[in-house]
């Protein structure tokens, strides 16, 4: 039944989103929030989607879109989906760019819960400015439905029932130029009185709503254009519900209070474009109860130090850092466990074979080293193939002599003849090499991906990684004193963006990344050999992929300097408070120059003659079908 009614809600917001694009922007009706009821589980809401995609080619990778040496191919690339949407039988006999061209302001999708139903699906529309021709769409769509009308006010609903049963699959109604989508009367009535104000209580009024807007734009200096709330606890619980006869579900939903699962009240994300300094930033809040129980009482986060160690290369793509207490984290999980089964269950469970294998206790000999701070480090390796992507994870340690007698101990009584031992600069690490006769019958272009697993305790670190090359770069980072990460300019800028976007809370984790690199591994790859092969021999047999590939060759790809200059360095941070877990990732923005600018130095937004940002006006970055698009001005309005 509910998989049923879900599918019917996808096919919904499926119908809707299919007009999802842009046009010039409007005074727009109430916002979703206070138009659905409080028990929303799921809402979904673009303020405005014109806004959203011409903020959109304000930032690197619109501005890249525009790029001369590379829009040829992604105009080329876009006529080509326009004309597989023209030549679709359920197109609704419309063209990609007329379909584009329908939505003006907000979009909304949420899934309401009402009186611990199963779900049902709302979906807004604004189409004012093109509203006669999205009715003829929709009418054009529903032909194969009976349709009959109803009155509620001064707002006439249309509903629209299979032609073997009376059952509602559909109800619309137009109002204000938002265009609404149900599953049934009584939803399209609730929805109308809020929007008459005759309902006590809407999502708006929901405070698990409310912290989750507030923690979500917290530190914006404007409103966010996408909002994203969802009760996740909710939604698990209509989908148990919907199955009475499987008793593993009916356990399961028993089970949530004891697990302490019934404490995540909700979760939510925002996305704000084109502000300010940045390109983008993403805020996305964890609402936890507190105090925390359960499964949720797991996450042991403490406060983190921004600076990379002095171990780290001044090269990386990304770095990632978080400080977590291990031990504290594994007692609540083994009490959790042993909860459901007998004292000490988890740990032998967990743990015993590696006791029994090297008489050392992980809880009492191994853990206790370790003082929760993780770092993952990615770096990209020349020649770039398959194999280029390395990853290497560094454990810090409280006592790094105590632990590097055990680990070499352990290495010689366990790793004995498959682990080798080296040593680069006075520092020892164990490798596994493959030999070469195990590999001579692996074609060349795959002799990369082969793992070349490392490991060792290097100062402080316990180090590993599956590439040898990453360890070996750490390696020469440690012993030759050239420089580090925390050295670089770019690094220091986001430390300083972390520092003041954290707004005073320390962060249990930090991220760095530089785009440019991993668009750099992508680049190499779509110019690979290997890449060219596979493209070559799915297009022999796929025509979408023939079209691609003869894109591909009409308009090669422009030198990759000329898509770097776009790209600036990101972070990120997670803090966790009373309130529950906070995360914000944000892309900085580059100035036409190519270099990131800083905190006091804000790029400019480029300007039309009246000042406004300059945006598509059909907010697609190819134009319509081989059009140059016009420049329109973006309206300054925002709605949350």
């Amino acid at each position: 039944m509910f998989a049923g009614r879900l599918a019917r809600s996808i096919c919904i917001a499926a119908f809707a989103v299919t007009f999802g694009a842009t046009g010039t922007a409007v005074a727009t009706p109430p916002t979703a929030a206070k138009l659905v009821p409080k028990e929303t589980c799921l809402l979904i809401t673009v303020n405005n989607v014109g806004e959203l995609s011409k903020r959109f080619m304000n930032t690197g990778l619109g501005r890249m879109s525009q790029d001369p040496k590379l829009h040829p191919l992604l105009k080329k690339l876009y006529g080509m989906a326009g004309a597989m949407v023209d030549a679709a039988p359920d197109n609704f006999g419309a063209s990609l760019n007329e379909l584009l061209s329908i939505p003006q302001g907000q979009i909304a999708f949420a899934l309401v819960m009402p009186d611990g139903a199963e779900p049902e699906a709302v979906f807004f529309l604004d189409a004012s400015k093109h509203l006669d021709t999205a009715k003829a769409y929709f009418a054009k769509a529903s032909e194969s439905f009976n349709q009959r009308e109803e009155t509620v006010g001064q707002t006439k609903i249309v509903i629209y029932t299979t032609k073997t049963s009376k059952k509602p699959h559909v109800v619309s109604f137009e109002r204000e130029g938002m265009i609404c989508f149900v599953q049934n009367v009584k939803m399209a009535k609730a929805i109308l009185a809020a929007w008459d104000g005759q309902t006590k209580e809407t999502l708006a009024d929901n405070p698990h709503y409310a912290t989750i807007v507030s923690r979500c734009t917290q530190g914006l200096s404007e409103p966010p254009q996408v909002l994203i709330y969802t009760d996740p606890i909710a939604i698990t619980k209509a989908i148990i519900r919907s199955q009475p006869e499987n008793t593993g579900a009916r356990v399961a939903l028993a089970m949530l209070p004891t697990l302490g699962l019934d404490g995540l009240k909700a979760f939510g994300v925002s996305v704000l474009l084109d502000s300010g300094p940045m390109d983008l930033v993403v805020n996305g809040h964890l609402l936890l109860d507190n105090p925390r129980t359960g499964v949720l009482d797991v996450l042991a986060f403490e406060p983190h130090d921004l600076k990379p160690g002095s171990w780290v290369p001044k090269d990386v793509a990304d770095y990632s850092s978080i400080q977590w207490n291990f031990e504290k984290s594994l007692k609540k999980v083994g009490k959790i466990v042993d909860s459901f089964t007998r004292e000490g269950y988890f740990s032998e469970v967990a743990f015993g074979q590696f006791r029994k294998d090297t008489g050392l206790d992980v809880e009492k000999d191994i853990l206790p080293s370790f003082d929760g701070r993780v770092t993952i480090i990615q770096t990209v390796q020349e020649p770039i193939d398959f194999g280029s992507h390395a990853m290497l994870f560094a454990f810090r340690l409280k006592d790094p002599i105590q632990f590097a007698k055990v680990f070499d101990q352990l290495m010689a009584d366990k790793g004995k003849g498959t682990w080798l031992k080296k040593s680069f600069g006075g520092k020892t690490y164990y490798t596994v090499e493959i030999p070469a006769k195990d590999v001579e019958n692996i074609p060349p272009e795959y002799k990369s991906m082969i793992p070349s697993p490392c490991i060792g305790v290097i100062d402080n670190q316990l180090l590993l990684s599956y590439r040898k090359g990453i360890f070996m770069q750490v390696l020469r980072t440690v012993t030759e004193a050239n420089g580090s990460l925390a050295d670089e300019p770019d690094f220091k800028l986001v430390a300083g963006k972390i520092a003041r976007l954290s707004g005073g809370h320390k962060p249990s984790a930090v991220q760095f990344v530089r785009p440019d690199e991993t668009m750099r591994y992508l680049y190499g790859l779509l110019n690979s050999d290997l890449a060219r092969m596979y493209v070559q021999a799915i297009a022999d047999s796929n025509g979408g992929f023939q079209s691609i590939d003869a894109a591909l060759k009409e308009h090669p790809l422009p030198p990759f300097s000329v898509l770097q200059r776009y790209l600036a360095p990101a972070g990120g941070f997670i803090i966790d408070d009373e309130t529950g877990v906070h995360f914000t990732t944000f892309w900085l923005r580059r100035k036409q120059n190519g270099w990131p600018v800083g905190p006091m130095h804000p790029m400019p937004r480029q300007t039309g003659p009246q000042g406004g940002a300059l945006g598509w006006e059909n907010g697609w970055p190819f134009g319509p079908c081989g059009e140059e698009p016009r420049l329109t001005q973006i309206s300054k309005k925002t709605q949350l």
